[in-house]
């Protein structure tokens, strides 16, 4: 029974280290991520087509 907890123990600890591995390579391939975010909108490009349109 010892020797069967102890093999579960060794097996548990392979998979983490393995697992941590795994994700370091996914990090690494992902590399940096910048944040999507909605900026202002330009208020000159808002009302160009509309200052365009009544000069037409």
């Amino acid at each position: 029974m010892n020797k069967e907890t102890a093999m579960r123990m060794l097996k548990s600890r392979l998979l983490d280290l393995k697992e941590k591995e795994n994700k370091e390579k996914i990090e690494d391939l992902k590399g940096v991520q910048k944040d999507i975010a909605w900026r202002k909108p330009n208020s000159f490009l808002c009302i160009l087509p509309i200052y365009i349109s009544k000069r037409s």
